[in-house]
């Protein structure tokens, strides 16, 4: 028997061995202790398995009724929370800062209409001077098309502010139009002045967004006023996620480029690289092949580049956290102060017959769910964005490898329509469980002078015991889920992963053509056929693809909880009050007549009467005395008088 034999069947017996023996030394410490009630305690916490949930407050996965476009409809739900802290609100050259939430586009006469005039003035200059190449040849003629669309609208939006439907869509085209069209400039088309140009029509659609002027006829004089938007710190952090962005895909291409092709192939720069560090002669088109020497050089360019781009993103990195936190907590705050306002607003029916600490975990923990909202729905659009990207990048070098990577979808969606309800039912049962064990701490802290004056100690901790088991195996199914759901798409995409790579290295190994060689030049890349380079580049393409599926299938089961939250959140926003003031209601400013009774009923359940046809009067400056037994419905009728609650008739 060699020594790797020894060695496995050794680690064999030390895995198998150490949970034998911590299982029967853990129970013959329960067997020991079990004065102390902890055999109780262990038993609900079981070392292997699922722990019990008591039937009562379980729930089946035939109980949910989510679909896909119903979870989305709880998101977008968090909408009215969330549009504050987008569009702002308008600070007026009189007026100072509104109270209301600026709109989208524009209102009340106020116009940009300065803003297309200056954004068609830089489309024209643009082509005046060359600043992006005078041809309409791929890719310039997207990019031209793209401005054209992006001034167009501009135009478009001025006459429909009464319009909220079409200027919405204008919006959305506008938008779409710009990102397009900067995504051009900055990866497709050589040169640095169409970026700069870009950057300069970007500014002027901003403006006119941000900056909006009236002007007004007052007797023989016109008037002109301004207003500009304050407060939209969500388009403030998404304008500085896009900068970001742009600046690092951009130089990710470029120094991927000087890596694997003029460093480590000795192929000459792209044109714009070598303009940049003022060595036109070491340019594509220019020089046939970079000398030891020049390799070297243009070595240290791409450190210096490295430690260049680390310092330009730094105050970046610091900021962008901070900043996104203190939004999502102003967005907290908001949804939860509405949801103290709506529980204010409920009777006291409805707050006898549900327990306090629910609400507290509501307005607490699931209020806290809409911050993560939009960092979720973010986070899995830009997922599903990359991973597309990724698989059209990687088929410029190979259709197969393309094909390859969209395999993962169908394993994804299969086990996504497995996963979500099972999340979901999960979910709600942990949240409801955590509620529960929230009131028990509440009710026992407001009842310890009744829990110690009785005697009832132990029969108060056994309660908080068993609800405190319940939500930590609540807790754990849900992680569990997760565990499993993460496991099962890491061992499908690894199988996605050799199989792609082993095509790859075949492809590397045996030099073959690239599949799409005008289109990979058009992204800054000279990979024509499958090198050592296009190997590496394409792998990394194919690990994007698999990471990001992964990645959205993990966010996306993380937001069934978040949707749940919310659901709990709105289930209350979404109760109206039972006690609620006619509309030609007057305010009672004093008692001039009486107070009388006529025929009252009054019920705290169904099919229970605690009042019954009561008629009395009370007149001022009298004293009425009502007298009766112990519940024969005194307080109640003195919750009547306060309007406390509503009586049946």
């Amino acid at each position: 028997m060699n020594t790797f034999t020894i060695v496995a069947i050794a680690t064999f017996l030390i895995a198998f061995t150490i949970p034998v023996v911590t299982y029967v030394i853990g129970r013959k410490t329960v067997a020991a202790d079990q004065d102390r009630g902890d055999t109780r305690r262990s038993q609900a916490l079981p070392f292997i398995g699922n722990g019990q949930i008591p039937t009562e407050r379980d729930r089946d996965v035939a109980d949910d009724k989510h679909s896909f476009t119903a979870i989305l409809k709880l998101f977008l739900r968090s909408w009215p929370f969330i549009r504050l802290q987008l569009f702002g609100r308008w600070y007026y050259q009189s007026q100072g800062t509104a109270s209301s939430i600026a709109d989208s586009v524009a209102s009340e006469g106020y116009t940009y209409v300065y803003a297309p005039i200056l954004t068609t003035l830089l489309v024209v200059l643009g082509q005046l001077f060359n600043w992006s190449p005078a041809v309409l040849e791929y890719p310039n003629f997207f990019l031209y098309a793209s401005v054209y669309i992006t001034a167009l609208t501009q135009w478009l939006l001025i006459p429909t502010a009464a319009s909220p439907k079409v200027q919405g869509t204008c919006a959305t085209l506008l938008a779409f139009s710009l990102f397009v069209a900067n995504l051009i400039a900055v990866l497709v088309v050589d040169g640095f002045a169409d970026n700069v140009w870009m950057a300069a029509i970007t500014a002027s659609v901003l403006l006119g967004w941000m900056f909006q002027i009236r002007t007004k006829k007052v007797g023989k004089k016109r008037e002109t006023s301004y207003r500009f938007r304050l407060h939209a710190h969500l388009a403030y952090f998404y304008l500085l996620l896009g900068i970001q962005g742009f600046i690092e895909i951009a130089m990710a291409l470029v120094m991927a480029d000087m890596l694997a092709q003029s460093i480590l192939l000795s192929d000459p720069l792209m044109p714009a690289v070598a303009e940049f560090f003022g060595q036109d002669s070491w340019a594509r088109g220019v020089a046939e092949t970079l000398t030891a020497e020049q390799r070297h050089v243009i070595k240290w360019w791409y450190i210096w580049l490295m430690i260049g781009l680390w310092l330009l993103m730094l105050p970046f990195e610091i900021s962008r956290p901070y900043y996104h936190v203190w939004i999502m907590q102003r967005i907290n705050q908001d949804l939860r102060l509405a949801l103290v306002e709506r529980w204010h607003q409920l009777s006291l029916s409805y707050h006898s017959d549900h327990r306090t600490g629910d609400s507290i975990y509501r307005i607490y923990q699931d209020s806290a769910q809409v911050t993560a909202v939009i960092g979720q729905l973010i986070t899995c659009s830009i997922g599903v964005w990359r991973y597309f990207l990724a698989v059209v990048l990687i088929s410029f070098l190979s259709p197969t490898i393309g094909l390859i990577a969209l395999t993962i979808i169908l394993p994804a969606v299969l086990l996504a329509r497995w996963a979500m309800p099972r999340m979901r039912t999960r979910s709600l049962v942990y949240r409801a469980a955590t509620s529960d064990i929230t009131s028990r701490i509440q009710e026992s802290f407001a009842a310890i002078r009744l829990i110690k004056a009785y005697r009832v100690e132990d029969r108060v901790q056994k309660d908080m015991e068993d609800d405190s088991v319940v939500a930590f195996n609540a807790a754990f199914q849900v992680r569990l889920m997760i565990a499993l759901v993460t496991i099962l798409m890491f061992t499908i995409a690894g199988g996605i992963l050799l199989t792609g790579e082993f095509f790859m290295a075949v492809y590397a190994n045996q030099g073959n053509q690239a599949f799409a060689e005008e289109l990979i030049a058009v992204i800054g890349l000279s990979f024509t056929i499958w090198t050592l380079g296009a190997f590496n580049w394409g792998r990394d393409r194919f690990h994007e693809t698999t990471n990001n599926v992964r990645h959205v299938m993990r966010q996306w089961l993380a937001s069934q909880d978040m949707a749940m939250g919310l659901q709990r959140v709105f289930d209350i926003l979404d109760i109206e009050p039972d006690v609620v003031d006619a509309p030609t209601a007057r305010p009672l400013t004093e008692i001039t007549k009486s107070i009388e009774f006529k025929d009252v009923a009054f019920q705290y359940q169904d099919q229970r009467p605690v009042l019954d046809g009561v008629n009395f009067s009370s007149f001022p400056s009298t004293i009425t005395a009502i007298v009766g037994p112990t519940g024969s419905g005194k307080s109640t009728l003195m919750g009547l008088l306060l309007r406390l609650y509503d009586p049946a008739r």
